[in-house]
């Protein structure tokens, strides 16, 4: 009976999912759906959500899920203010690490809003349950209430999993243990497929249960699929801005509507593995962004991006050519949409910056 209340619940909420926040209480998900969770995984997956659910029993709180609609295209009103910022000095901050992600505040700043990049597949979280181990999927095991609430709407609107049409933001969602997956286990790292074919206490070895667990704010973005394409293209990059712009400015409003002041964005090589996407272009393209969102900020570098997994030659790269573009932009008076798309094109040409095959740079 809890079951069938908490779907009828879903249901009557779900068609709002675009435009208001949605609310689900830990307590409401229930054993039989961790159980049924974990039955359903690869073997070293369903290893490490017992562990967690065994070890956070009665948690409280509950997650909000918001989403939007992507922009299925750029409007000449936004490219306008994509222009107008470029014109402008740089507002925001930035960095770079080698490092693999971190939820924590690297200089904490009081009444900021730090959201973390979820790299999503089209299907949101569409692989937390077999033996893929890349950054979605390493997020989804640290936090496994996203894998039960992707499980449920599943089950009861699985239009609303469409990664591909919107992007998502879910807070306050506890992260029950870390997966060290940088730590050398008998000479590999659990990343990728290596994850699969370890052993149980390879697992054990790299997982550390959080208490308390820390409770952190996602923002999932699907990327274009460019795979098997040999260059960048006009609409290419048009629909890859499109998704990073909706999701950074999604990211700044519901920062806004939690009264916070300063918006943080931890993100990455968005798009850069299975999705085709060259790591300098991901890079450049959410610099862009950046600097876009960070003008409806209420005064100057309040809002801060910092990549995890990016080395300094690729970082310093694509800041060059952001560089360069603002430089051009002011130089040759672009303002129309098809010449700002153009020059990025040329940009990316000039620099060798093509989409790869899966591989990454």
């Amino acid at each position: 009976m809890v079951q069938l209340i908490l779907k009828l619940i879903m249901l009557s909420a779900l068609p709002l999912l675009a435009e208001t926040t949605v609310e689900y209480p830990l307590k409401n998900l229930e054993t039989e759906q961790k159980q049924r969770l974990i039955a359903e995984s690869h073997p070293n997956k369903a290893h490490v959500y017992a562990r967690c659910f065994n070890a956070h029993e009665n948690l409280d709180g509950a997650i909000n899920v918001n989403s939007e609609e992507n922009y299925s295209e750029i409007s000449d009103q936004k490219i306008g203010r994509m222009i107008a910022s470029c014109k402008a000095p740089i507002r925001f901050n930035m960095s770079s690490t080698k490092h693999f992600f971190s939820y924590e505040h690297i200089n904490p700043i009081k009444k900021a809003f730090l959201v973390t990049l979820n790299f999503a597949d089209s299907k949101l979280f569409g692989f937390c349950k077999d033996g893929l181990f890349a950054q979605d999927e390493i997020q989804v095991c640290e936090h496994p209430y996203l894998a039960l609430l992707a499980q449920n709407l599943k089950e009861t609107a699985p239009e609303k999993l469409d990664a591909n049409a919107y992007s998502f933001i879910f807070c306050n969602v506890p992260r029950l243990c870390t997966l060290d997956t940088q730590k050398v286990v008998h000479d590999k790292i659990l990343y990728g497929n290596n994850f699969a074919k370890a052993s149980i206490a390879e697992i054990d070895h790299v997982l550390k249960l959080n208490s308390p667990a820390p409770c952190n704010n996602i923002l999932a973005i699907a990327a274009s699929n460019v795979c098997g394409r040999r260059i960048y293209t006009k609409s290419m990059i048009e629909e890859f801005l499109g998704r990073i712009l909706s999701g950074f400015e999604h990211a700044k409003k519901v920062s806004d509507s939690h009264k916070r002041h300063h918006l943080i964005i931890h993100t990455g090589g968005l798009g850069c593995g299975a999705f085709g996407h060259s790591k300098v272009a991901s890079i450049f393209l959410q610099l862009l962004v950046a600097q876009i969102v960070s003008r409806t900020c209420t005064s100057p570098h309040k809002f801060s991006i910092r990549f995890f997994g990016v080395n300094k030659t690729t970082f310093s790269k694509a800041l060059k050519m952001f560089r360069d573009f603002k430089s051009s932009v002011k130089k040759e008076n672009i303002t129309k949409k098809d010449a700002a798309l153009g020059l990025i094109s040329t940009i990316f040409n000039a620099n060798a910056v093509f989409p790869h095959n899966g591989t990454g740079d």
